[in-house]
């Protein structure tokens, strides 16, 4: 029988302890799996917005790495130096840039903003990603300790700023020709030529995808 509780002369509301149980609210183990879920899942959110914040804080401008790259040396330790476009990242991107961090204890990637890479005449539709994607994506990895955008033609006013102790490219090409050298060089550092990985470029992946 339900009993009630008089909360105005013309109202009488029931309670809720007094009911039968079969009208009462029950919580089944769904409802509390669910609620465990929905509690693991924003903790989740909240560590991959932390991760985030932690990787894009290796994305720096010219003057800042200038400066951590002094502080480096003076710490003795070894700056080095690569940069492209990495448009789309793929395994031998990876394997080059683990390549390089190993030749040091400071690994800077210099990235071709988007202007930049329109005028290396990579094709109409490039770059695919945008600049601040791709450096986003790149300080995302590991063994990438900071990246910073340049808007020149080529990198060497970055490497002047940088003065890294070594300067990696591709073995694609010759030490003579690689931009920055004589920098390098100048101060005692010098040029690594990495092999690439047969097979995997980025050109290459944008061909294969146009063609379907």
């Amino acid at each position: 029988m339900l009993t009630f509780a008089t909360r105005h002369p013309a109202t009488r509301v029931a309670t809720l302890r007094d009911a039968p149980r079969a009208q009462q609210p029950r919580t089944t183990r769904m409802d509390v799996a669910m609620a465990v879920d929905a509690d693991g899942w924003r903790r989740r959110q909240v560590v991959g917005r932390r991760a985030a914040m932690r990787y894009r804080q290796k994305v720096v401008d010219r003057a800042t790495i200038a400066a951590e790259a002094v502080a480096a040396r003076r710490a003795g330790q070894r700056v080095v130096f690569t940069n492209g476009c990495f448009d789309l990242v793929h395994v031998g991107h990876v394997r080059y840039l683990a390549a390089a961090r190993e030749a040091g204890d400071l690994l800077v990637v210099g990235v071709n903003s988007d202007a930049s890479v329109r005028r290396l005449s990579k094709g109409p539709e490039r770059p695919l990603v945008p600049e601040a994607a791709r450096a986003e994506v790149l300080a995302a990895l590991a063994v990438v300790d900071r990246v910073t955008i340049f808007d020149e033609d080529t990198p060497e006013e970055l490497i002047a700023a940088l003065q890294p102790d070594v300067l990696v490219k591709g073995a694609d090409w010759t030490a003579d020709r690689v931009i920055g050298r004589e920098i390098v060089e100048a101060r005692g550092g010098r040029v690594l030529l990495v092999p690439l990985v047969e097979g995997f470029s980025t050109t290459a992946l944008v061909e294969r995808l146009r063609r379907g």
